[in-house]
């Protein structure tokens, strides 16, 4: 397998530690391991490694990682200030267009309890699961949103030329359109399945594994969509940033996904809230006018969201490389290390398909072959390729 940092060794131990954690030989932590807006409406650490994924291995995923010449980069004053102007987010923290209301802060707590229930705390009991299906389908909390959950990578849905929303076709339609229908028709089927088999008391590390994959890949999508779509609605720019982040700002304890993140690799979770704060400055630059609301810059709001998900998609493949390396080091978790890399391992192959359609060829093998039969070095080293840069 991969040698590699003791740094990411000790993230992984982390992020893993509810489902049996590392041997006793492993390096321990110093430390405890939408809006959608109403209309429409995650792990601490301060992870060291660096973006380039650079370590002791035969892998060489390429050059160093340089920020394109249009990123939006606040750490550095932004020197060539082009295409941005100055706006509000230069000074490096993202400004809520209704910090009152951001009704998904409440989503990603929630989120936070199911993993102490699930996955943090050793096997979880058939009272852990039902008190986590209670949490998860709270009113207006995350089901509600997963529910009717798009990927706005995908095109809409259409039906006699009109676009339809997701939430308002039968479940056949969504079946025909589940890659844009996520949540209905990829997301909630696993949670549904998983939240029931542990009720039913079998298999909890392994069901738990699968909430935590499918709810992961539900938060990456929350934070592309809402702030893709918060054109007319200012509000849905909130719910991104508190999707990704849980409502912190980039010195405060993350939770959610940007904890995940965060905990592996510092800079991947820096570049990524550079991109939330991307879209924060085109916000201020390019503010919604008339009736509806419009905005005439979006080939810079397209740049924003385009450097924004290369970090998030930098973070997932980096969180998959974490569970390969459980998968392969932790003894008596494999199964439930192969449910989270079954759910949440093909959530890349859109984007690994589009970069490198050989190595997303041999992703899509591997996430087919099994525990025994996948090679976990190569596929730790596709990933660590294809998705190189945040």
């Amino acid at each position: 397998m991969r040698d590699r940092t003791w740094g990411f060794l000790i993230a992984v131990c982390a992020l893993v530690g509810g489902l049996g954690g590392c041997g006793e030989d492993d390096p321990e932590p110093d430390g405890d391991a939408d809006a959608d807006s109403d209309a429409d409406a995650d792990g601490d650490g301060d992870g060291d490694g660096d973006a380039d994924g650079d370590g002791d291995s035969d892998c060489d995923p390429g050059p160093a990682c340089e920020p394109a010449d249009d990123d939006y980069r606040p750490r550095e004053g932004d020197p060539d200030d082009e295409p941005y102007a100055d706006c509000v987010a230069d000074d490096g923290d993202y400004h809520p267009f209704n910090p009152e209301s951001i009704s998904t802060i409440a989503r990603v707590a929630a989120f936070e309890t199911i993993a102490d229930l699930l996955w943090r705390g050793g096997t979880p009991t058939i009272d852990d699961f039902t008190n986590a299906l209670t949490e998860y389908s709270t009113a207006e909390g995350l089901e509600s949103r997963l529910s009717r959950r798009e990927d706005v990578h995908y095109p809409p849905v259409e039906i006699d030329g009109e676009e339809v929303q997701c939430r308002d076709l039968t479940p056949d339609q969504q079946a025909e359109n589940a890659e844009r229908c996520v949540g209905p028709a990829l997301i909630q089927p696993i949670l549904n399945d998983a939240f029931d088999a542990g009720i039913a008391g079998e298999d909890p590390e392994v069901n738990a594994a699968r909430i935590e994959a499918a709810l992961v890949w539900f938060l990456y999508v929350s934070s592309h969509k809402e702030l893709s779509t918060c054109v007319g609605s200012q509000g849905d720019c909130d719910s991104g940033w508190a999707y990704f982040t849980g409502g912190h700002q980039r010195d405060e304890t993350q939770l959610g996904l940007a904890a995940y993140v965060q905990a592996l690799e510092a800079e991947t979770f820096d570049r990524a809230f550079d991109g939330v704060l991307a879209v924060d400055c085109w916000d201020d630059l390019d503010p919604p006018a008339g009736d509806p609301p419009a905005r005439s810059n979006l080939e810079l709001r397209d740049l924003a969201i385009s450097q924004l998900d290369r970090a998030l998609l930098r973070g997932v493949a980096l969180i998959v490389i974490a569970r390969l390396e459980a998968l392969s080091t932790a003894e008596g978790t494999e199964r439930a290390a192969w449910a989270f890399l079954e759910v949440l391992g093909p959530v890349l192959d859109r984007e690994a398909t589009a970069r490198d359609g050989a190595a997303a060829g041999r992703l899509a093998a591997a996430w087919a072959a099994g525990p025994d039969a996948i090679d976990v070095e190569a596929t730790t080293c596709d990933l660590e390729t294809v998705f190189h840069c945040p």
